[in-house]
């Protein structure tokens, strides 16, 4: 891998260099070189992300049980950084999928010079008044759809690819989706078809022309898009409303230090290794169309993908009561991204089974980047107009912070003397739930290694 800069670092969590060189070891392998071609952190630590997401959408029968749900690694990705970061070179990675935008728009034009034909003698037809009916719309698949869309053509390309078919909308400005979907009837109802899509739940539309209903039917979309926080205020106006929750986010303050610009001598460039890379990604496309594979995890990774939902929910409770979403479908996201690790060395292996397991190595990796993604969306969550439930919350953690370590509630009734007794038990066991307490005997409390972690994000 290229040597990433010294004034470089992974992320604003205090995430170490070395942490991160052992994340790239373990990648796959396909990860892993299209990473490498970039020399800085930053621009590795989003390549690793866009990849991971781009690799997701070309796997649609990729097959993972969460909470009794069925589940694809299907991912949405938003990348906030300042300008001149970086983020310009994601672009390189859209590229990965341009032989199979290629190929389906090939065949695509070949069904609509078809489709104008039958039109053509429906039309002659109607003039000899022995028309049939008229000829159906042929379903024109797509992987790449651009983010200045409107609504109904979403829901039209969504129902086009049915569930054999992801369709990915990957843009390096948030603001050519993010703007498009709040001008009129353009892009009205894009946030809500990428809530339903993250749950794969069927959208449908009905329109006036033709009385024509278009139904998308289990919709697998992928989003990537890049821009600065300004931008990312037109895609998320507020924090009530769930979007932000079905993201992962990947942020960083940037570098200021100015790179050589002078081109290596005897070498490609950069469009040439992508270019190279890309007909990798048209072979392991068609490999994966008709894969049909479910991606497992055994008991302890399910125990630690849980411990972590307790965690991050109790960090979320005092945020707002809208920040729980994020806790929770980041739970969701480590399964997606996992799964993928996990069929990439299943493509490797070109194995033949209907079943996988996760390994450990790939699984921590989903940890990690989950981890990450969790507290840039928490502070972006923070940042975003909303419910804050501010008077609750410093009630709430003042409350907490006066319970010792180790008590019993007869103490707690003496420490909160105009406290209703039903308030002061309603409180612990909320705390309860969240795993921030334990009950050891009959009336007898103990604070939980969780609050520990809790208390760190709320004092910060």
């Amino acid at each position: 891998m290229t040597e990433q800069t010294d004034d470089m670092h992974p992320d604003q969590n205090d995430n170490s260099r070395e942490e991160f060189r052992e994340i790239c070891k373990n990648l796959p392998d396909l990860i892993k070189s299209v990473i490498e071609r970039f020399s800085l952190v930053d621009e590795q630590l989003m390549g690793l992300y866009a990849t991971t997401t781009v690799v997701g959408a070309l796997m649609p029968n990729v097959m993972i049980n969460y909470a009794d749900k069925i589940n694809y690694p299907a991912l949405m990705t938003i990348f906030i950084f300042p300008p001149a970061s970086g983020k310009g070179n994601l672009s390189l990675i859209r590229g990965l999928l341009s032989k199979i935008n290629q190929h389906l728009m090939k065949e695509n034009n070949k069904i609509f010079r078809e489709h104008q034909v039958r039109m053509d003698v429906y039309k002659q037809e109607v003039k000899q008044r022995v028309a049939k009916a008229v000829p159906e719309r042929p379903q024109m698949p797509l992987i790449l759809a651009p983010g200045n869309i409107t609504s109904a053509k979403l829901i039209e390309q969504l129902s086009d690819n049915g569930p054999g078919n992801m369709l990915v909308i990957y843009e390096t400005e948030i603001d050519v989706f993010g703007i498009s979907a709040k001008k009129g009837e353009h892009g009205a109802q894009n946030s809500t078809i990428l809530r339903q899509a993250f749950h794969f739940e069927t959208i449908s539309q009905a329109r006036k022309t033709n009385s024509e209903l278009l139904v998308a039917e289990c919709p697998k979309l992928c989003v990537i898009l890049t821009g600065t926080i300004n931008q990312a205020m037109n895609l998320f106006p507020s924090n009530s409303d769930g979007l932000l929750s079905r993201f992962l986010v990947v942020s960083g303050p940037g570098s200021s230090k100015w790179i050589d610009v002078k081109p290596s001598p005897n070498s490609r460039s950069l469009n040439e290794e992508f270019e190279k890379i890309s007909e990798e990604f048209l072979i392991m496309w068609n490999f994966f169309k008709n894969v049909n594979v479910e991606v497992k995890f055994t008991d302890n990774q399910w125990k630690n993908i849980n411990d972590f939902g307790i965690e991050k929910l109790a960090i979320c409770h005092f945020t707002g009561e809208d920040a729980a979403s994020l806790a929770k479908r980041h739970g969701n996201m480590i399964t997606r991204i996992a799964s993928i690790f996990t069929m990439l060395n299943f493509y490797q292996n070109q194995l033949k089974v209907d079943e996988i397991f996760c390994n450990d190595i790939d699984f921590n990796t989903a940890m990690w980047m989950v981890n990450r993604s969790f507290e840039s969306s928490l502070k972006l969550f923070q940042e975003l107009p909303g419910r804050r439930d501010s008077r609750i919350s410093s009630t709430r953690i003042k409350f907490f912070e006066s319970l010792p370590y180790k008590f019993e509630l007869k103490y707690i009734y003496e420490l909160f003397p105009n406290m209703a007794q039903r308030t002061i038990q309603r409180r612990l066991k909320e705390f309860v739930d969240l795993g921030l307490i334990i009950r050891t005997k009959n009336g007898q409390y103990e604070k939980t290694e969780v609050a520990n972690l809790a208390m760190a994000h709320w004092i910060d």
